[in-house]
């Protein structure tokens, strides 16, 4: 990563852009490539995502919001409290404990490409996933397990002609196929009756993720690539009345990212 952010920043002086090249932090500010430490871009995307719940708190006057950040493999849940970031004064990374403070974010392995299997004559959700490729079923790169996104797409919330603004076919026939085999035969039960039970697993899933966060003030802000579509599921199943979907869902992290300042924090023991 080091090498990385150099030879970038040495590429943006020899094509005399003036402004410098920052790296966000997991604390919330930019610094330059010479100020940062390697550590503190551990989780920073998740952070970007709480900036940007911490914006939209601001902007509607809420109490307490919850951040659920749905990418591809993981969801990831944050909490913002009276506009306040909940942070950690030590963070943890794993299960080590670092000498930095870090948001309290919480990821799960349930995203929109989480393999949807039956074990022990049940639905289960991931935690594996079949990642960007193969991807799901419906992409048609050779994905063989079932996930949420083939079933939105026979329950018709995707539409498979204008996904991605039409750039990328969603092909049914093989989320059916993929299904059929991985889910009703093995279940004895139904096409229909598959799709369904597959989606109150899902959302059961991911309704886990902030069950334990809720509060009869709480508004669930719901963006990533595939937290929209299941937003109101989850939330209706964790007891949340009300639910945030930015306009500009699919790179909301990235977005709130724009809200960060310049900083640096020094610290020194005190005997």
């Amino acid at each position: 990563m080091e090498r990385f952010l150099h030879q970038a920043q040495s590429r943006l002086r020899e094509n005399k852009v003036t402004n410098p090249l920052l790296v966000y932090r997991n604390d919330g500010a930019s610094s330059r490539v010479s100020k940062s430490v390697a550590l503190r871009t551990y989780s920073s995307g998740p952070r970007g995502g709480l900036e940007g719940t911490a914006a939209l708190a601001r902007s509607y006057n809420l109490d307490h919001v919850l951040m659920m950040d749905v990418g591809g493999t993981t969801t990831d849940v944050g909490v913002v409290d009276g506009c306040t970031i909940d942070t950690q004064h030590r963070g943890q990374v794993g299960e080590a404990t670092i000498s930095f403070p870090m948001s309290s974010v919480h990821s799960s392995g349930v995203g929109g490409s989480s393999i949807i299997s039956v074990r022990d004559g049940k639905i289960v959700i991931g935690p594996r996933s079949v990642g960007a490729a193969p991807g799901p079923a419906c992409f048609g790169l050779g994905g063989k397990d079932a996930t949420i996104t083939d079933v939105k797409v026979l329950l018709g919330i995707l539409d498979p002609g204008t996904y991605l603004n039409g750039q990328m076919h969603l092909d049914a026939t093989r989320s059916r196929a993929v299904i059929t085999s991985t889910i009703a035969e093995p279940l004895g039960i139904s096409l229909e009756e598959a799709l369904l039970r597959m989606e109150d697993a899902y959302l059961e899933t991911m309704a886990e993720t902030f069950r334990d966060l809720v509060r009869p003030d709480t508004t669930l802000a719901a963006f990533g690539g595939a937290g929209p579509m299941s937003a109101c599921g989850a939330a209706e199943k964790a007891g949340v009345k009300r639910v945030l979907i930015p306009r500009m869902a699919a790179v909301f992290s990235a977005f709130g990212i724009s809200f960060s300042d310049i900083g640096k924090t020094y610290e020194i023991s005190v005997s």
